[in-house]
């Protein structure tokens, strides 16, 4: 049997296994069918590759994105300075841009292109192509008229963001420069009896023919995470119990596939839908998120819902982050969507989605009838250019739209594709030796940062832009660990988060040779420095749910602890995140276990000085973390630090 036969084979069987599988599993699964030819598909998007110990700042975290498109370097806070809280803007500053208008009377001088000035042609924003014209599908395979896989120019969007609106950047795809002041109307309510909770599944692998019969805006069950949040003190209803239906607290899973309109669109809905068709080209994604978006406002109508918890998985953020950032039916805007939860969820894009000009990938998906568009949006360049649309900065949230809106992102660690013999297929060709999920690099399922306007502002004046944490899990099954089951419930329906930082540190021992007969140790100096955390919410959660759970971890084995350096007999302020997340608000405290590790052995950040015993302990930390603003000093024979708790009182 020939390779491209077996290949053909063992991905049809994946596939047939995965059923309800979520977002990108049919896509990562095709796509390894030759992924090792296709490695300068997923390299020039790939997070920076540090190579040595040059590549490692001692003093600030390594720029992990700064060779990805759209990404800035964000200068690092002071050591006791509160996230955003040296630039927030008065509150009357925050508004939300209105996407569907920014013409007016004061027209920005990025819409007059002066005489002499030559500007790059606009981003394909339908990545339609012609199959003998090899430009209108750079790096990419033009198939039926659609362009997949193509890489876009990295440095398109460099100049948006950069406060002047040049005389290349109109106001509909540089809005951050060159658009209106915008808008937000309405209040955040954070906790009330008029708060709907919804749930947007992942994507599985629906084929035409299953799509054609679905019905789009569909209400149902509770969905996802929503079921599991009653063992941890969720009483809302579900959608399908009776008598629930009307509940405006409900908790409810809202279909965004199908053809067929639901009973309560109206012929205006159903036109809009319909101009957006789901199997011809990438217009797709603007459905479904508009399709969600009318589900939700028709949810609020019929309830007398007043706002919104939006929680999602995989692809479904992706349609979340749609939703948002184009204000569909002004959720946004009026300021109805104040919450919002992801697992694993694609918000900057599925890397893996590039490698779609492999023949395999083409035959077998056409033989199984998927939608092709389905991948290509998610297509980082995609992402970029159509859903991040203020200021096109694909892993930060800066889009005024979010402001005030309480986010936390969660990221799967585990590569072992599950559904597929745990092939570690992104590791396949992974040239930054990044954490992933097994679908999606980790890096690429949170917001890295958000500005100021579109950050939550805290009742003492303080700016707290969204948080994330990391699980150990195979992306399919994020959200089915009792870990994002408690995280969830503390984020959609608790008052506060709790940030805890490595805030200084003073090395005694670098536990580096001292010289070629030092035998006792590996490595030369400076020492290079991680560490390997696990956190759990007791003993709260063990006395009032009776379970011992882990909610947050970062192993080096994962790859998902930051690395910084630092000189034996040097005191610095290392200012590393060790967890950050919602708790509940009866919690009084948090077991952490913390190991500070000397490394030997990272390839992730280049460092590869002893491959027998990789790391050597520094400190070790095992105790119960008073959720109380302070310091928790820990001193050994190697080090002596403080970390720094920080409570933030949400609303």
């Amino acid at each position: 049997m020939s390779r491209p036969q077996w290949l053909t084979l063992l991905v049809a069987a994946a596939l047939a296994s995965l059923g309800g599988a979520c977002a990108d599993d049919a896509t990562t699964i095709l796509a390894g069918t030759d992924v090792a030819a296709e490695a300068d598909s997923v390299a020039p998007d790939a997070t920076a590759d540090a190579t040595g110990k040059d590549a490692i700042q001692a003093d600030a975290a390594p720029d992990l994105l700064s060779d990805t498109p759209g990404v800035s370097d964000a200068p690092e806070a002071p050591p006791d300075a509160q996230p955003g809280e040296a630039d927030a803007p008065p509150a009357d500053d925050v508004g939300a841009p209105d996407l569907a208008d920014t013409s007016g009377a004061d027209a920005p001088v990025g819409d007059l292109v002066p005489d002499g000035v030559v500007c790059p042609p606009p981003p394909d924003l339908t990545y339609s192509c012609h199959p003998e014209l090899p430009e209108t599908c750079p790096g990419g395979l033009c198939v039926g008229g659609f362009c997949i896989a193509s890489m876009a120019d990295p440095d398109r969007w460099a100049g948006c963001g950069d406060g002047a609106c040049g005389p290349c950047e109109p106001t509909e795809l540089c809005p951050v420069d060159c658009g209106a002041p915008p808008t937000l109307s309405g209040s955040k309510v954070y906790h009330n009896d008029t708060t709907l909770n919804v749930w947007l599944h992942g994507w599985s692998n629906k084929k035409q023919g299953d799509l054609s019969t679905m019905v789009w805006g569909e209400a149902s069950g509770c969905g996802g995470v929503f079921e599991d949040l009653r063992a941890f003190g969720v009483d809302h209803p579900c959608y399908s119990e009776p008598g629930s239906a009307a509940a405006p607290d409900q908790m409810v899973k809202i279909e965004y596939w199908g053809a067929i309109a639901p009973e309560w669109a109206t012929d205006a809905d159903r036109a809009e839908i319909d101009a957006l068709p789901y199997d011809q080209g990438t217009t797709s994604l603007l459905r479904y998120a508009k399709a969600a978006a009318k589900a939700v406002r028709h949810r609020m109508q019929v309830t007398g819902a007043t706002h919104v918890n939006l929680a999602c998985h995989s692809f479904g953020c992706l349609v979340s982050r749609t939703l948002l950032e184009h204000d569909f039916e002004h959720l946004a805007s009026e300021q109805r969507i104040v919450r919002w939860f992801t697992s694993a969820g694609v918000l900057a894009g599925a890397r893996l989605s590039r490698l779609y000009d492999n023949p395999d990938v083409q035959s077998v998906g056409s033989l199984l009838g998927f939608n092709l568009q389905d991948w290509v949006i998610m297509n980082p360049d995609f992402v970029q250019d159509n859903v991040a649309v203020w200021d096109h900065r694909l892993h930060e949230g800066n889009n005024p739209l979010y402001a005030n809106m309480i986010v936390h992102n969660v990221a799967g660690t585990d590569p072992h594709v599950k559904s597929a013999l745990n092939i570690q297929l992104l590791d396949l060709n992974n040239p930054g030796d990044e954490p992933n999920d097994g679908i999606m690099y980790s890096f690429d399922t949170f917001f890295h940062a958000q500005s100021p306007a579109a950050s939550l502002h805290l009742p003492n004046g303080q700016v707290l832009p969204s948080t994330h944490s990391f699980l150990f899990e195979y992306h399919e099954f994020v959200s089915e660990r009792p870990g994002f089951a408690l995280l969830a419930a503390a984020g959609l329906f608790h008052s506060r988060k709790v940030l805890i930082t490595l805030r200084s540190l003073e090395l005694k021992n670098d536990r580096e040779q001292d010289g070629v007969l030092d035998f006792s140790e590996h490595g030369a100096p400076p020492a290079e420095i991680a560490f390997e955390t696990e956190v759990r919410y007791n003993p709260y959660v063990l006395e009032t749910f009776g379970q011992d759970i882990l909610v947050a971890e970062q192993r080096l084995s994962d790859r998902s602890p930051d690395l910084f350096t630092q000189e034996e007999g040097t005191s610095i302020l290392p200012q590393r995140r060790v967890f950050e997340g919602p708790v509940f608000d009866g919690m009084t405290e948090v077991r952490l276990d913390l190991v500070l590790l000397e490394v030997d052995w990272y390839p992730r950040f280049g460092v590869a000085e002893w491959a027998f015993d990789t790391d050597q302990a520094l400190a070790e930390i095992h105790q119960q973390i008073p959720l109380v603003d302070g310091i928790v000093p820990f001193e050994t024979d190697y080090v002596k630090g403080e970390l720094k708790i920080e409570m933030k009182t949400l609303y």
